[in-house]
């Protein structure tokens, strides 16, 4: 904390001084004789407490508090005076004092008042991070590109983290972003965070006019990353200044961009223009790639199920194009990361993730230990009547369908078509044996609008027609 003392008494200054050491020897202490001195010294310094005698030669502290109160910004005031008027007292708390102490001080007393200013300091400090960080946050959830935004006086930069795979670490990492947005005092450079998804967090800076390097909020993000080894971190920052909405629009190029991370590798830490070089050295055909296997991994933990479907579908198409003997590293790594319990390769990359699919499609019903194939099979013989189609056994059992013929085939070595008309002809040959229904009847009963059609599929389970059956049950 910095604090200037103003008393034309050296001896109560020297006293103070003492009092102020024995409470915090970090207090920097800067002594002045009288008003004047103490306005000269305030644009130097920035204090943040003032001690001033309310009667000085010059200028009197009341005095001095009248013309430097603005100047002084976010400094508080406590006035000392060795006279017990109130009408002293009644002017200085118009001026928005801190503490008014009588004469001779005590320790507790400068105490008291101390923790008092300093209390009063960190509150305004919270409510002022607050305020900016609202405005800015609503700025980044209202973004909006054809907006006209004015250039304002602010200075902001962000770094923006991603924490890849260990969601265990989500709270720590709040916490530890608490801190560093609470941990000063100086309004002239403040930090605040915001969670934008379920791995994305943004940490801010607003700088003062003094904070020219941007040096600062890089060596806060470094430093983050070295207590979070455990983690995958990945962070990139801006790369200079800007207004608030420049800011915004920074921040939404990282995003738009961060996918570059499963090329580039994860747990780095770059700048925007590094991000923006390495996604136009993929090229447009990578970065729709490595953004839909990002895609796929969030559809995966919302359980966006026919989103998944439809992701998987781009990737199927678009995986012949990827590079990978110069990708299949990071992107395995990624991968792996999010989806441990599976070998990784070119080969195995779309058969894992319908699997992963598949598995999705168990937990969206509830039913993890039950067989899928067999539950199809039991929705077939219980529905076979119905108009039912691959694609529509595919949605209601939350699996795609080229995965579904796949994988009905692999358990039961048929065809699931196949297995659909068997299990009709099956149904149209019992009733043929002991129903007086007509041969096109029974036919439109289990399911088939056209008698052809059913006569052909019956006379290849059977070796006779329909119409052969009949005959021989009523000879």
């Amino acid at each position: 904390m910095k604090i200037i003392l103003a008393d034309d008494e050296m001896f109560v200054r020297y006293g103070l001084k003492d009092m102020l050491q024995q409470i915090d020897r970090e207090f920097k202490i800067w002594e002045v004789a009288d008003g004047a001195e103490l306005l000269g010294l305030l644009d130097k310094v920035k204090p943040d407490l003032i001690f001033a005698d309310i009667k000085m030669p010059k200028m009197s502290g009341l005095e001095a508090l009248k013309k430097g109160k603005e100047r002084s910004g976010d400094a508080q005031w406590i006035i000392l005076s060795g006279y017990s008027d109130f009408e002293y007292a009644r002017t200085c708390i118009k001026y928005g004092v801190t503490e008014y102490l009588l004469k001779p001080l005590s320790l507790d007393e400068v105490k008291t008042a101390v923790d008092k200013a300093s209390a009063l300091r960190r509150e305004k400090y919270k409510n002022h991070i607050n305020e900016v960080r609202n405005d800015f946050v609503y700025s980044l959830d209202c973004y909006d590109p054809t907006e006209n935004r004015e250039a304002g006086k602010e200075r902001f930069q962000a770094v923006v983290f991603y924490i890849d795979g260990n969601t265990g670490a989500y709270d720590r990492f709040k916490e530890e972003l608490e801190k560093i947005c609470y941990a000063g005092e100086d309004l002239d450079s403040v930090f605040f965070w915001n969670q934008r998804k379920q791995n994305e967090f943004i940490l801010v800076m607003e700088a003062g006019e003094k904070d020219h390097t941007g040096k600062r909020l890089k060596y806060v993000a470094d430093k983050i990353k070295k207590s979070f080894q455990e983690s995958c971190i990945t962070a990139y920052y801006m790369d200079d200044f800007a207004h608030k909405g420049g800011a915004v629009d920074e921040i939404i190029k990282i995003e738009k961009n961060i996918c570059a991370r499963l090329a580039s590798g994860l747990g780095e830490t770059n700048s925007l223009s590094a991000l923006e070089k390495q996604v136009e050295q993929m090229g447009t055909e990578m970065f729709c790639f490595f953004h839909n296997i990002e895609r796929f991994r969030i559809a995966i933990f919302q359980s966006e199920y026919l989103e998944t479907i439809n992701i998987l579908q781009h990737i199927e198409k678009a995986e012949g194009a990827v590079d990978w003997e110069k990708n299949e590293t990071c992107l395995t790594k990624y991968l792996s990361v999010y989806f441990p319990d599976y070998q990784w390769n070119k080969m195995d990359l779309i058969a894992n993730m319908y699997k992963i699919l598949a598995l999705m499609g168990q937990k969206v019903r509830g039913e993890k230990q039950k067989n899928v194939i067999e539950e199809i099979k039991a929705y077939i013989d219980a529905n076979f009547r119905l108009q039912l189609s691959v694609q529509n056994l595919a949605n209601k059992f939350y699996i795609t369908p080229n995965y579904l013929s796949s994988l009905f085939k692999k358990e039961t070595g048929s065809n699931l078509i196949a297995y659909l008309n068997r299990r009709r002809i099956e149904e149209a040959a019992y009733l043929i044996k002991n129903t007086d229904m007509t041969i096109k009847e029974i036919g439109e009963n289990v399911g088939y609008n056209s008698s052809r059609y059913f006569t052909k599929l019956f006379y290849e389970q059977y070796n006779k027609y329909p119409s052969e059956m009949r005959k021989k049950e009523t000879s």
